[in-house]
């Protein structure tokens, strides 16, 4: 009996004809079941060793999303999703705005890389999310709490622009302003438009082109995993989002 987040017959087609390379190396292990292992833990939340016994032993996902996340294959596999989700809708495979802003998330872990975001009163991580203008994610990037968005998203633009060439806009609120601008000045071909936030006033607006990545984090919040910070390290916590945005993006397949 399997589980609701195992892969379709479809997704599994569509991970073997575009990654055909993973499945050269030799393994005891079926590498879809490791998948729906990771996905199942990411959805629920339960803990490493708690995953269910007719997934293979934990100690094996966990080395296998180790890898996977090391060699960039979450990344690569959201790359070729979303070109997949963009074609479907008729537009370009290759997005050219991107949206971003960050998610302050709790820690869980009393050892783990942490910081406190002062405005939020939240002692954990941040998430800097980059997003396309349909909302589906192209990359994510983790700093501590405490980290100004500003100084914190240079990682993630630079990782989107590098991904995604095609971009040529950036869509943020006025807590990007400061090195963020300088950095795309001198080093990007990239123009940031920022957007004064209507935070704290009485009536919802929809700021024009930046909803999108505030719907997309309602959407990652479905997977328990995120709803904390678990992980001890700052690239551990970012391999989770990844492999957690790679799942959402698998429901276009």
């Amino acid at each position: 009996m399997g589980y609701t987040t195992d892969l379709t017959p479809n997704q599994r087609n569509f991970i073997f004809d575009n990654f055909p390379e993973i499945f050269k190396t030799k393994s005891k292990v079926d590498l879809f079941e490791i998948l729906n292992a990771l996905f199942f833990l990411i959805k629920t939340g339960c803990q490493w060793k708690l995953l269910p016994n007719d997934f293979p032993k934990w100690r094996t996902v966990y080395e296998f999303y180790r890898k996977w996340t090391s060699t960039g294959f979450f990344d690569r596999l959201i790359c070729e999703l979303n070109a997949l989700a963009r074609d479907k809708q008729g537009k370009s495979p290759q997005p050219t705005v991107a949206v971003i802003d960050s998610q302050s998330v709790r820690t869980g872990l009393s050892h783990s890389e942490k910081g406190v975001d002062g405005g939020k009163k939240i002692k954990g991580i941040k998430r800097h999310l980059a997003v396309d203008s349909n909302g589906f994610p192209l990359t994510v990037a983790t700093s501590r709490a405490n980290v100004r968005d500003s100084k914190g998203a240079i990682e993630l633009v630079i990782d989107t622009s590098c991904k995604y060439p095609s971009i040529n806009l950036l869509k943020a609120d006025n807590g990007y302003r400061g090195s963020l601008v300088k950095n795309l000045n001198e080093a990007r071909n990239v123009k940031l438009e920022c957007v004064k936030s209507n935070f704290g006033t009485s009536e919802f607006k929809p700021i024009d082109g930046r909803w999108v990545v505030e719907r997309t984090f309602s959407w990652l919040e479905s997977f328990r995993r995120l709803n904390r910070n678990y992980e001890q390290f700052l690239n551990t916590a970012k391999g989770v989002a990844m492999a957690a945005c790679a799942m959402f993006m698998l429901r276009f397949v």
